[in-house]
């Protein structure tokens, strides 16, 4: 009777946590995305410090490179330390981050480097937080519901841009640059310390705390006596073999099993070549719109800002809640999104105009917040659940170098057309010209038209590389199937009955 009550007290519990926890995610996911509100205040920034477009370009993927090459290192702490752990690294990452940005701006220290540097302490607090709210929430539901669990989370990281933007817009402008970096810096850490108070992951409560809580009975008082599936699900043969083989060392052994896999290789080169262009995008439009718009029209960069945000946000939650649901595979869906930013991007080179770029904002906001969807899923289900935030923390490293090399390349063709167009302005006076040479401002079609001309290019060769991943990615109600056919069988359970079994490899 005792062991009946404790083991029914230990299941109580952990439901509760795991509700819990996922609210505090959802919650956190929402404040967490700061770093897509860069294009907001990138041109008030570059003006504030007198960059020149390449150096706040340097700002911003060094931003990214925080952002997503630390990934590798945050998904080994999440599977070995937890979640707690990795949420208290984040915030302090945060707060450090924005504010000696803060401190940047106001001494006016004119050094991309040392403003980027700290860019890239903020990012990698952004990515920290993405990564462990993602890899706890997902190992905590079954297979069935994973696409729409992981969709909510990374819509709601995808909103949160737009939120910043619309206080920006409504209780800033573009001279109170370092009080929005403060707010930033302070708003976000207070989540993050939040998270690290309420998060948790059942699958590493389980692991920890199985000697203690009466998690070895469970198995005992379960009816016919064979193990059921835990929170990661029934795991093939292969993802067995995969994460036996990566568990056996760190960071190298994970990397290595990886590697001789060309299934990564084609995922990663798939987010290597969208999530670059998708970048070079996001960290420009503030830039973007001021380039092309007409003589007395105002830049609308605030709207353009929101309208990628929330349409990021839908692409994010659609693409996870159809990729459970539609009876195809879900490489297809890379497939699309590529498709769609080519589209865009090219409409940008034929008639670049304000009207272009909003369209642009929607379509390429849709593809980028689907292709943050679906790619985790992809990795769950061919590589397994049990090491997932180490396999996606290394997956993420791929938008790192990609929007280290879009968003240079491009501050690189901006800052030649914008000389071009200095030596060619014969048409205003010197000391205009002076100051279009201090601030760098390039206008005209002509600024970025090199910039997507590279961009359609990647999204050709994206496309290629997601029609040969298809074959090997499930059909998007495959999980769903096999979770029924289970049941039938006796052998799967409920997203509240997966936490009644302790994880394979514990004594039973």
């Amino acid at each position: 009777m005792d062991m009946d009550i404790r083991t029914s007290t230990c299941r109580n519990n952990l439901r509760v946590d795991r509700n819990a926890s996922y609210a505090v995610a959802v919650l956190t996911m929402a404040s967490a995305g700061t770093m897509y509100a860069f294009g907001t205040y990138e041109d008030s920034l570059k003006e504030a410090l007198g960059f020149t477009q390449s150096q706040i370009s340097t700002v911003g993927y060094m931003g990214d490179a925080g952002l997503y090459l630390s990934g590798p290192f945050t998904g080994r702490l999440v599977d070995r330390m937890g979640p707690r752990v990795a949420n208290t690294v984040a915030a302090c990452n945060l707060l450090v981050g924005y504010l000696m940005m803060c401190a940047a701006v106001h001494a006016q220290i004119n050094s991309s480097v040392f403003v980027g540097t700290f860019f890239a302490m903020a990012g990698a607090g952004s990515g920290g937080l993405y990564l462990s709210l993602l890899s706890s929430q997902a190992r905590n539901f079954s297979a069935a519901n994973r696409g729409m669990v992981v969709g909510i989370l990374v819509s709601l990281y995808g909103l949160s841009a737009m939120l910043y933007t619309m206080i920006y817009s409504v209780a800033f402008s573009d001279r109170m640059v370092v009080w929005f970096l403060a707010f930033i810096g302070a708003s976000t850490t207070l989540t993050a310390l939040l998270s690290a108070a309420c998060t948790y992951d059942v699958n590493f409560l389980m692991s920890t705390q199985y000697t203690t809580t009466g998690f070895a009975h469970l198995e005992e008082d379960r009816d016919g006596g064979s193990p059921a599936a835990g929170p990661a699900d029934e795991a093939s043969e292969e993802q067995q073999l995969i994460g036996r083989s990566q568990s056996k060392g760190g960071w190298g052994a994970a990397l290595v099993v990886l590697a001789q896999d060309v299934r990564f290789w084609l995922a990663f080169s798939v987010l290597f070549l969208l999530s670059g262009s998708g970048l070079m995008f996001i960290n420009n439009i503030g830039s973007m719109s001021k380039a092309i718009r007409s003589e007395g029209q105002s830049s609308h960069k605030e709207t353009v800002a929101m309208l990628f945000s929330l349409m990021n946000c839908l692409g994010r939650v659609g693409t996870g809640v159809t990729s459970d649901r539609l009876p195809i595979r879900k490489g297809w869906f890379l497939v699309v999104q590529g498709l769609l930013m080519l589209v865009m991007y090219a409409m940008m080179i034929i008639k670049p105009c304000t009207v272009s770029l909003l369209v642009s904002a929607v379509g390429v906001g849709v593809a980028y917040g689907g292709l943050w969807a679906i790619q985790p899923t992809l990795v769950s289900e061919i590589f397994g659940i049990e090491n997932f935030g180490t396999n996606w923390g290394y997956m993420v490293a791929a938008p790192g170098l990609g929007g280290f090399i879009f968003n240079f390349v491009t501050g690189m063709m901006y800052d030649q057309v914008s000389r071009e167009n200095e030596l060619h302005a014969t048409h205003i006076d010197k000391g205009e010209a002076d100051m279009g040479t201090q601030h760098h401002q390039c206008r005209g079609e002509m600024c970025y038209k090199s910039a997507f001309v590279f961009s359609v290019a990647s999204c050709v060769l994206a496309v290629v590389l997601a029609l040969c991943l298809v074959p090997e990615t499930n059909l998007g109600k495959e999980a769903q199937t096999v979770a029924v056919h289970s049941v039938e069988m006796g052998t799967q359970m409920s997203d509240d009955d997966a936490i009644d079994v302790p994880p394979e490899g514990f004594p039973k």
